[in-house]
């Protein structure tokens, strides 16, 4: 079980696993051909959170479907984990999807 942030881009995740749950800072760091030269908050994001044996999945309202939760529970290793999902529609979570 792993944790981190993710994106969805152009129906692809791109999710990072680490502590930080920095996507600016990330973003930042790859390269133009993935980012399309938009900024890092353009593209729905999130992250995944782990405590002891249970996982928390915070996704973006405009993503929440049953294959973006799927993709984010086999990228962050969390078969067979109580995992549960919180949908984030908070202002900082917005993407162009939101305009």
């Amino acid at each position: 079980m792993t944790k981190g942030i993710f994106w969805l881009i152009d129906g692809q995740l791109l999710c990072f696993k680490d502590d930080t749950y920095n996507h600016q800072r990330t973003w930042e760091t790859l390269p133009r051909d993935v980012t399309g030269g938009m900024p890092y908050n353009y593209y729905p994001r999130d992250r995944v959170e782990s405590k002891r044996d249970r996982a928390l999945i915070y996704l973006n309202h405009n993503i929440c479907t049953e294959t973006v939760i799927a993709g984010i529970t086999h990228e962050f290793e969390l078969s067979g984990v109580t995992t549960d999902v919180k949908i984030d529609g908070s202002k900082h979570y917005k993407c162009y999807l939101d305009e």
